[in-house]
């Protein structure tokens, strides 16, 4: 996939077809001038998504070094370890799946890749930027009487969505891919 940020444009193609890649590049970036952009003030923004149909794929936790050996497949056994561990790595786990994790890794600055995201997309039915339903709950919001009702409304909100994932009349259930 290509995305331009912010424009919301995006097209898919097949993972081992080089010409058809390199057209929805092409298509993509037509409406800018190459010429008068700036390399460092862009990067390029590579995603891969996969998915079975009709299931749920996830990253195995145990698995993030054997991705990242190949991502980096000249890179010291040792040194890969040290990443999986080291401050820069951030385990995204899954719900409460310790098998089952993404992760989040920032390299130096010096490395033609700078960031690397790997995740799931378990969160998309509950994923949201502002404080809505599916926010964080107080305690002190369970001790005051006015606060039930909303309470009570999110949660029949919150059943809703998920079983709506689960599928229904309304749809078939929600997959999720790696």
């Amino acid at each position: 996939m290509h995305e331009v940020r912010g424009i919301k444009l995006a097209n898919v193609h097949e993972l081992d077809n080089d010409k058809a890649a390199q057209e929805m590049y092409d298509q993509a970036l037509e409406f800018l001038d190459c010429n008068k952009l700036d390399p460092g003030q862009w990067f390029a923004d590579v995603g891969l998504e996969t998915f079975y149909l009709d299931h749920i794929i996830c990253w195995f936790t145990d698995g993030h070094a054997e991705l990242l050996r190949h991502l980096f497949p000249d890179m010291e056994d040792a040194r890969l370890e040290r990443m999986v561990h080291g401050s820069h790595f951030k385990k995204d786990q899954i719900n409460l799946l310790s098998q089952a994790s993404g992760f989040r890794l920032e390299l130096p600055s010096t490395h033609a890749i700078r960031y690397i995201s790997v995740y799931c997309t378990e969160k998309t039915a509950s994923y949201q930027l502002h404080k809505g339903i599916y926010r964080r709950r107080r305690a002190d919001e369970l001790l005051q009487r006015q606060s039930h009702q909303g309470i009570l409304d999110d949660l029949d909100k919150i059943s809703a969505a998920l079983l709506d994932c689960m599928g229904s009349e309304r749809g078939a259930p929600q997959e999720g891919s790696a």
